[in-house]
């Protein structure tokens, strides 16, 4: 769901236009022969030709139809040309400079009155600053996109924006609102009679279902779509099924090897598909897998990388997971220098992405390293963080942390705690504005046990 299939669908509209080299070779013989703003335009339909092709000669196509739009005063070919430009630097993943694109043609068509056109860009900008993680401006955006394709009836638009604002909700962590606009994006995918988005809404909105404990529907969504998803040839959204499903595996049956085999179908399908940031959530998820096993050397190739994938395509979320993710196989593999840096490379990625469950699975990977190294001031400040907005939480668990005498008290308590949030939390029988409040709280109960035992064993060796 994290929106790697439009990227990948963009990358391949654009690629689209390279039918033949005749095609190509008519486009070149028409330019020749043409002048003005009816060259520009041919300009542009040659760039998507070529792309496919020659990412340098596309350029070129496309920033002297810019140059002639604005020499001749033509905003409306300029807004097109900026709009070409930004789908080629998307498939090239060189992410800022898509978004400036889009941004201008956004502007420029706001400038000329074309609120349909401009409409779209918006879409754009923001599926650009979902990926980036800049998820308040993705917000902006996108709603501005629906609130004028709604209005103005363009409902398969409409329903795109309302996809990837369930993207970006989730990403934040309001699986409230990101359900409900997966639902209403379906709905208007089904008015449009559309099956397959209705397919990739459906494949989302699993995620979701996983995410709030009930695996049996989120299974059953996926086992439902997969056949069809097999018999239309739609070769990326059956990888996304086959990745989802592999997390249900994974989370609700506690079955590593068939998660791991259902990844491992979806990794060659994204591949093919050379859908970059898709191989990248993959691997990780792959990885996680591989380090429950025990199989560190094996984990640590693959976040590698995927976590080169991130760095260079851009991809915010990807070098936050996927450091997050290698400095646990670090941790687990003693070497915890290296991943304190991941940790922290992380957490730096992370200062402009508001997403409260990273930071604190960032702020945990942190305490334990920083423990596990001596580094006592630092250790004090990551807990002075933990603690920071939960008061109550605090004080009522530092109290028995100092019960130096009750420590068997303490540890048989809070392990029942623990216990019994995680069976809430699995059973859903908390609502939703408290899944982030019981997240913390057993998240601090199991550092307080980790503390407790580090005060055990110094306690030990110095009596």
């Amino acid at each position: 769901m994290r929106r790697a299939l439009l990227i990948l669908a963009l990358a391949v509209a654009c690629a689209g236009y390279a039918q033949t080299d005749s095609r190509i070779d008519s486009l070149q013989q028409a330019a020749r022969e043409q002048s003005s703003v009816e060259r520009a335009g041919t300009l542009i339909q040659l760039s998507e030709a070529l792309l496919d092709l020659s990412f340098d000669e596309s350029m070129q196509c496309i920033q002297e139809a810019v140059a002639i739009a604005r020499a001749e005063g033509n905003r409306q070919v300029e807004a097109e040309a900026l709009n070409s430009e930004g789908e080629a630097f998307l498939a090239n993943y060189d992410l800022d400079l898509a978004k400036d694109c889009f941004e201008s043609a956004f502007n420029v068509y706001e400038s000329i009155g074309d609120v349909e056109k401009a409409s779209l860009m918006a879409d754009n900008i923001g599926f650009v600053a979902r990926i980036m993680g800049l998820n308040d401006e993705a917000l902006h955006y996108l709603q501005y996109s629906f609130d004028v394709c709604d209005s103005l009836g363009m409902h398969s638009a409409a329903a795109i924006s309302l996809n990837d604002l369930g993207a970006v909700y989730y990403a934040v962590g309001d699986v409230d609102m990101s359900m409900n606009s997966f639902q209403r994006a379906k709905l208007y995918f089904e008015a449009d009679g559309d099956s397959l988005s209705m397919a990739e809404c459906d494949n989302n909105m699993s995620v979701l279902y996983s995410e709030l404990g009930e695996y049996e529907e989120a299974e059953r969504i996926l086992e439902s779509i997969i056949p069809y998803l097999k018999s239309v040839g739609d070769q990326t959204t059956l990888a996304n099924a086959y990745h989802n499903l592999g997390l249900v595996y994974a989370g609700f049956h506690h079955d590593d090897d068939k998660a791991l085999a259902l990844l491992e179908k979806a990794l060659p399908l994204r591949m093919e598909a050379a859908d970059s940031i898709a191989i990248c959530q993959c691997k990780v998820e792959m990885s996680k897998i591989l380090i429950r096993k025990g199989k560190f050397n094996e984990a640590v190739t693959d976040l590698t990388s995927a976590l080169n994938t991130a760095v260079a395509t851009g991809y915010a979320e990807g070098m936050i997971v996927a450091n997050t993710v290698l400095g646990d196989a670090y941790c687990k593999m003693g070497m915890t220098r290296k991943s304190l840096d991941c940790f922290m490379e992380a957490r730096r990625v992370s200062e402009n992405f508001d997403n409260w469950e990273y930071n604190m699975l960032i702020n945990r990977g942190l305490i334990v390293d920083y423990a596990a190294v001596h580094d006592m001031d630092a250790l004090e400040k990551e807990m002075d963080v933990l603690f920071a907005d939960y008061n109550d939480v605090e004080r009522q668990f530092r109290k028995l942390i100092m019960e130096t005498n009750r420590e068997k008290y303490a540890f048989e308590d809070l392990e029942t705690r623990i216990s019994v949030l995680e069976t809430q939390l699995e059973q859903n029988s908390i609502d939703e504005r408290n899944r982030k409040l019981t997240f913390v709280a057993i998240t601090v109960m199991e550092m307080l046990v980790f503390l407790m035992i580090i005060a055990v064993i110094k306690r030990k060796n110095n009596g």
